[in-house]
């Protein structure tokens, strides 16, 4: 009776597992088991579901036990490493969204999501984990961040990301004592291209005109399309000399430019620096007026305020 109890105990065991086991392998998200005695990892098995996230199976994980590490992505190594830390002493520690190198060659997102383990007497033993792939997740929320901050014809920035940089970059010309140059632009007689060609190609000649811009300006300078035909770029850490340099090489570079069915296109330019006691409505208000003095001087030309 007994060798027969024991029978079945073992045999519900084995169903257990092998139900255990079905249901990981039927989850897309792969969890993995780490063992750790006396404040160091002593062992670390991940699941079946691996090669489904990351491109390596588990063997490739036990034979390489620095694998996981080596794929982290670089620049989410530190925060990572911050999270195992305090799992691996014994304190509980959010769920971490951090970046892998696929080993295909691509980045995947995952979703990192440790559980403390202790054993019957309360003592803690290890963790275990659950690893989701929320790559397609991140693309959406960067697309919404990039249709909301984006100006969707030229994909520079939009009207309202750039007076939030310009606001952020105030302050940071006030309390460092930085100087920081505007700069405002807009197309000389644009009109007349979208009534002679369309606007077919009058949006194609702001997109080519922002393409332009953008391959001439710094990466650190902010770039803009404030409405219509009119650009801005915020030339940070650079006095009204520097700035207007750029402006000149910017003039220069459209107007040498050919744009096919538009012909030549030339762009008229304000240039001012910020002042101690500016507001962001002041220093706008300045770089207008350097606008429009070009304008009035006969277009194509860089004003000064």
């Amino acid at each position: 009776m007994q060798n027969k109890d024991k029978d079945k105990t073992e045999e519900e065991l084995i169903e257990e597992l092998t139900r255990y086991k079905r249901l990981l392998e039927a989850v897309t998200d792969y969890i993995y088991t780490v063992r750790v005695e006396n404040g160091r990892v002593v062992s670390t098995t991940h699941g079946p579901n691996c090669i489904r996230i990351t491109g390596y199976s588990p063997e490739e994980y036990e034979e390489n036990p620095l694998l996981w590490y080596q794929m982290i992505y670089e620049e989410d190594k530190n925060a990572v490493l911050e999270q195992a830390s305090k799992v691996v002493s014994g304190k509980p520690a959010p769920f971490l969204e951090h970046r892998i190198i696929h080993k295909d060659g691509s980045i995947r997102w995952v979703r990192n999501t440790p559980v403390l383990r202790y054993n019957e007497h309360g003592q803690f033993i290890g963790y275990d984990g659950l690893i989701s792939d929320i790559t397609e997740r991140k693309m959406i929320e960067e697309k919404l961040v990039e249709l909301a901050e984006k100006d969707p014809l030229t994909n520079i920035y939009n009207r309202r990301k750039f007076y939030n940089f310009l606001e952020d970059e105030i302050e940071r010309a006030k309390r460092y004592k930085r100087p920081l140059s505007l700069i405002m632009f807009d197309i000389d007689y644009f009109k007349k291209v979208n009534d002679m060609h369309g606007h077919n190609v009058g949006d194609r000649v702001l997109i080519m005109i922002a393409d332009i811009v953008a391959a001439n300006i710094r990466r650190i300078d902010v770039f803009g399309r404030l409405g219509g035909e009119e650009f801005g770029i915020l030339v940070s850490d650079t006095a009204i000399e520097g700035s207007k340099a750029l402006a000149e090489k910017v003039k220069g570079k459209i107007e040498s430019h050919n744009f096919d069915v538009a012909g030549k296109v030339t762009i008229s330019i304000g240039v001012t620096e910020y002042k101690d006691d500016d507001t962001s409505d002041s220093f706008l208000k300045r770089v207008d007026d350097a606008l429009y003095m070009a304008k009035d001087k006969g277009r194509n030309r860089v004003e000064v305020v």
